[in-house]
């Protein structure tokens, strides 16, 4: 009777244990799926080449991919991009226009910039509530000819080693696998070999670096036990590092995909059961709960469940803490390929090359994809390497830190490749979701910019209060000027939705100054401010002086194509502009048809007849009528865009300087404001002293959105006659290649005056969100 209530008692407990867990596990994914938000956009940028110098083009692609579903993010419609210095200062900064989630740039570097390493940086708004680690960043070397031996470093080599506990942390008694990784003053890893010794000079381990500096040893502490590195390095120095701190309790995880995908958990802490779960930042593939059998549990998990990418293993104890992570990688089967096909490998200088591309996936059929392209000349100094889509939305977008040679782990599916990866991640690995930390955030301080570019700043009284409920208006003074309202909300802060605000423009922000003429306005940078760590940068600078002759090819080519080809370099153009915000003119007036009268005042009297002039308590009143409703009030009125709160003063201004008038005659809303119809006035030329403004109003110069600039390559067909010197570098740039799934793309371009080999770089993402690369040689000789 006894053992039978047990049994039952046993029984029911486990029922709400189960349920208990059960419940927790709609808690997790609850958690996950409300912070996927953080991380809902993924950037890759594909430039036109890894090395510069001062003065060249940087050409840019921008592929804004969804890390929540597979494909394209339709959520940000700008792009941020900058080039930051070895301090982590803004060299240069654009935003671009992202259509589809694909974006296209230029940046011209300036010619005071110094030799050496630089970041280039990209990201949405909504990505900065994840930030700067989530950002996309790329090395560029840019080279300044005239400053190259200043920037030559003659420090002394330093080294440097770092360990990194399997699942986070080494627990006394526990054995466990520890991952290391040695690195030079450059950054790059080094080949190192040592001991592991306790405090009683006892060996425990010895060390090996496998791959790029990394590796790994196996060992299980012991109590009251310390333990420290003893390490021969390259130039036979002797580095001594303490091992981290060892858990008196803890848990130890250790995972193994050699058979199976199998996680081993091991603690000494007094628990029951363990909860296990694995993501890929787009959904939770596997939530359980896992029985402890004398402090050990298993957790198998199906291969066939898991496709290709980076998956991160989170193991939490029973109140929901995260005790231990790594991060494991399977290589997925789908990818996709861009395949090449040249007439030849080698040309003459400024001879046509016929290229044909084809998009495969891995059954060879073709697949529909938007990739970029270049070509660019290759040689000790500009050399073919650098990062590539594939392994940085699978590595580097993933993981901290500079990754050296990412290729490499995608170059084959030995052995030696997987173990190098593994070792990969368990030092570089970091955690993307922690439910106890993540699980009360608060909302998005950065909303995505989904209709176009935001513009916020913050509105105080003279005495530093905010300064709620206030409506300002942005105007960009120009014909058909753009017009934008808000209202400041509790804070003071205010939100400008911009669309399609290309280009430089005098931009003015202001409040009604019959109602408001005190308040201060400010606007805040739309570039983030904050930063990843500066990273030691694995460029060195040394190998310059045995490079001088390149250098000065280099910089010559550099010279004459700046001097021949620049006003070629110089055009560009805007995308399509929308119309003005109140939609289709109802009825235009241009002046020039009409008798000209001393003020706007007589204009309107004389020949506008959807405008009617009264005077009320001795002020004039503008009434827009012909519409589908009569209006007692004055319309909204505008100048080149910019807003008049006094008609008095609108109604006096001469007319010889107005070009057009344009009236909208029916009730119009817009960003919460109601309007009785709205009446604008185009100025011949916009010039900032003809307008009345609040004197607390600001007038910024603004960079909006960027100017596409057109990328120049001369053809040498028998019609065109070209004798001006051709010292392209780079032959070819073409950032919109778009293959539709049923035929190949053709392209040309034609060989420069210089000669020596070529590299081909084709990159891009298929509509389902999965990237490919690809790349091929050409020579040119005389």
């Amino acid at each position: 009777m006894y053992n039978l209530i047990f049994r039952i008692t046993f029984a029911l407990a486990t029922i709400v244990q189960l349920s208990a867990f059960g419940q927790k596990a709609v808690e997790f994914e609850h958690k996950f799926n409300e912070q996927k938000m953080l991380f809902a956009e993924k950037i890759y940028v594909h430039t036109d080449k890894p090395l510069y110098f001062v003065n060249d083009i940087l050409w840019f692609k921008a592929y804004n991919l969804s890390n929540v579903k597979n494909g394209f993010s339709s959520l940000s419609k700008v792009v941020y991009v900058e080039i930051l210095d070895e301090n982590n200062k803004p060299q240069a900064q654009t935003m671009v226009n992202v259509s589809e989630g694909l974006a296209s740039g230029s940046l011209q570097l300036s010619k005071q910039l110094e030799t050496g390493a630089y970041k280039l940086r990209a990201y949405t708004n909504l990505m900065k509530n994840a930030g700067a680690d989530s950002f996309f960043e790329k090395e560029l070397y840019i080279i300044n000819p005239s400053r190259v031996f200043n920037a030559v470093s003659t420090k002394k080599q330093v080294y440097d080693i770092g360990f990194f506990p399997e699942g986070g942390a080494m627990v006394e008694g526990i054995t466990g696998k520890v991952a290391f990784k040695a690195l030079d003053n450059s950054g790059r890893g080094v080949a190192v070999r040592g001991v592991v010794i306790d405090d009683k000079n006892d060996t425990v381990a010895t060390i090996k670096t496998f791959k790029f500096g990394i590796g790994k040893f196996t060992f299980a502490p012991k109590p009251e036990r310390k333990y420290k590195a003893i390490c021969i390095m390259p130039d036979k120095e002797i580095l001594i590092k303490e091992l981290p701190e060892i858990k008196k309790k803890g848990y130890a995880l250790t995972f193994d995909d050699k058979d199976q995908l199998k996680a081993s958990i091991v603690t000494n802490m007094n628990e029951s059961n363990l909860y296990v779960v694995v993501h890929n930042g787009k959904s939770v593939m596997y939530a359980k709960s896992s029985r402890l059998v004398d402090g050990r549990t298993e957790v198998v998990l199906d291969k066939s469940a898991l496709s290709g990418g980076l998956y991160h293993l989170t193991v939490f104890d029973m109140d929901g803490n995260p005790v231990a992570e790594r991060m494991f990688f399977r290589k997925g089967k789908d990818k996709i390929s861009f395949n090449t096909d040249l007439a030849k490998a080698n040309y003459t200088k400024r001879e046509k090359v016929d290229l044909k591309i084809t998009a495969v996936n891995a059954q060879t059929k073709l697949q529909s994809a938007n990739a970029s392209f270049s070509i660019y000349k290759i040689d000790s100094l500009q050399t073919g390497q650098d990062i590539d889509i594939v392994s940085d939305l699978y590595l580097r977008s993933e993981l901290k830190g500079a990754i050296e040679n990412p290729a490499y782990y995608f170059s084959s599916d030995n052995n030696e490749v997987t173990e190098a990866l593994d070792n990969l991640l368990l030092t570089q690995g970091w955690r993307k979701f922690d439910a106890k930390k993540r699980g009360n955030q608060p909302a998005l301080s950065f909303i995505p910019e989904y209709n176009g570019h935001l513009i916020s700043g913050k509105v105080l009284s003279p005495d530093k209060n905010p300064v709620k409920g206030l409506s300002l208006y942005l105007s960009s003074p120009k014909k058909k000027g753009a017009f934008y309202v808000t209202t400041t909300d509790s804070l003071g802060t205010f939100l400008f939705n911009t669309d399609k605000l290309f280009g430089k423009s005098e931009l003015i922000i202001q409040a009604d100054y019959t109602k408001d003429s005190t308040s201060n306005i400010s606007i805040f940078s739309p570039y983030y401010e904050e930063y990843s760590p500066i990273a030691k940068q694995s460029s060195t600078y040394s190998d310059l002086f045995k490079k001088k002759k390149y250098l000065e090819d280099y910089y010559f080519s550099s010279q004459i194509q700046d001097i021949y080809a620049k006003k070629y370099l110089n055009n560009f153009y805007a995308p399509d502009s929308a119309q003005v915000f109140y939609g289709q003119v109802q009825k235009s007036y241009l002046l020039s048809n009409y008798t000209r009268f001393n003020t706007l005042e007589e204009v309107l009297r004389e020949y506008v007849r959807e405008v009617l002039v009264f005077k009320k308590k001795n002020s004039l009143v503008f009434n827009v009528v012909g519409g589908k409703e009569s209006f007692e009030e004055n319309p909204l009125v505008l100048f080149d865009g910019i807003p008049y709160f006094d008609i008095n003063k609108i109604a006096s201004v001469y007319p010889d300087n107005i070009e057009s008038i344009d009236i909208f005659k029916d009730r119009f809303f817009y960003s919460g404001e109601t309007y009785p119809g709205v009446l604008s006035f185009n100025s011949k030329k916009a010039t900032l002293s003809d307008y009345e403004l609040n004197p607390k109003a600001i007038i910024i110069d603004y960079e909006g959105m960027q100017l596409q600039r057109e990328f120049y390559a001369p053809k040498y067909d028998k019609a065109t006659k070209n004798h001006m010197p051709d010292y392209r570098s780079t032959l070819h740039w073409e950032p919109n290649l778009l293959f539709n799934g049923k035929d190949k793309i053709s392209l040309s371009f034609y060989t420069s005056d210089v000669e020596g080999r070529y590299i081909g770089v084709i990159q891009g993402v298929s509509t389902d969100g999965t990237p490919g690369f690809n790349t091929f040689e050409i020579e040119v000789k005389k």
